[in-house]
């Protein structure tokens, strides 16, 4: 969400490998940070699942309550060719509202804010260790129905091993689910349940090639509930599922991607980022003020490449959001 904020800081990033995007020595606005270095175009990777894989718990919504945590759901950030056609599919089909944080177009729902920055991506999500975003929504058939009839691609036989149908129904675990691939190739999934009102956020999907050292990871440094939802590994922390699964072969970092980063909120992000500091974890943007604004933020890149932002102060806008 760096260049969304009102106004750049300028800071100097250390060097490293591709993945560490830029030279060494050299002063950046966060905007240029954000952007980061261009990396190949993606090839489309297909994760394959066994059709009677248990996507959802029973009551898809329950949160398992959390480990002492400073840390909750925050933001996604999506580059966009074209920000309309994203409103079109977030705001007309999916039913998020749409908003303004500085000049910068926002489009959120219970559990889910998303930020869109005109950028054209790298490439889509698939692909990358973030495959796609989950929501649970409570009429799977009207809203697969209304996609298809705004031309947005149903990929569910793509993803669920010997679907042939576009709404795949879990017998194991009772619970119907699709998914969509909108525009600049971001692939979302959605889940029934009809006790629902409107979109919900439910999951991020997360694929490495060692999805219980991605799980352990997350624990260890970022907190939260570590259990399973069917084969999926994953880590609950409150508002949002990380799930888990292996990839076939190695996914490519989100960053300049569609889907170019995943955010939390931190209560006194200072001292959260010192303890991980200490866990010898590594910064892209050390803790600094915004400047022009009250949030705070950090960032880093886990071990497999998914690039995360950790802000302080920027639920004061989400709550703002809140009806």
């Amino acid at each position: 969400m760096y260049s969304d904020l009102d106004g750049f800081c300028k800071l100097s990033c250390s060097a490293g490998e591709e993945r560490s995007r830029m030279q060494s020595g050299t002063t950046v606005s966060l905007y240029d940070v954000w952007n980061g270095a261009r990396w190949p175009k993606a090839p489309q990777t297909r994760y394959r699942a066994s059709a009677s894989m248990p996507f959802a718990a029973p009551n898809i919504m329950r949160r398992i309550a959390a480990r002492e945590t400073d840390l909750t759901v925050g933001h996604h950030h999506l580059n966009v060719t074209d920000v309309s056609a994203h409103k079109a599919f977030w705001v007309e089909l999916l039913g998020f509202t749409e908003s303004k944080f500085g000049e910068t177009d926002v489009v959120w729902a219970r559990n889910a804010l998303i930020f869109l920055r005109e950028q054209v991506p790298m490439g889509g999500s698939n692909g990358s260790t973030v495959d796609h975003l989950g929501f649970a929504v409570p009429n799977i058939r009207g809203l697969v129905s209304r996609l298809q009839g705004a031309g947005v691609r149903i990929v569910t036989s793509e993803f669920v091993m010997d679907c042939r149908r576009d709404i795949h129904y879990s017998a194991e675990q009772g619970v119907f689910l699709a998914f969509a691939e909108g525009p600049d190739g971001m692939r979302v999934e959605f889940m029934e349940d009809r006790s629902l009102e409107g979109v919900v956020g439910h999951h991020v999907h997360i694929y490495t090639e060692d999805d219980a050292s991605a799980q352990a990871w997350y624990v260890e440094h970022l907190g939260g509930e570590p259990g399973m939802r069917g084969r999926f590994k994953k880590v609950d922390v409150p508002g949002i599922e990380l799930s888990f699964a292996p990839s076939v072969g190695p996914a490519l970092p989100t960053k300049g991607r569609v889907l170019d980063h995943i955010g939390f909120e931190v209560h006194r992000l200072e001292e959260f980022c010192a303890k991980l500091k200490r866990q010898g974890v590594q910064f892209d943007i050390p803790f600094t003020k915004v400047e022009g604004t009250r949030v705070f933020e950090a960032a880093l890149t886990d071990p497999w490449g998914t690039f995360i932002s950790l802000t302080e102060g920027l639920n004061t806008f989400s709550d703002a959001l809140k009806p």
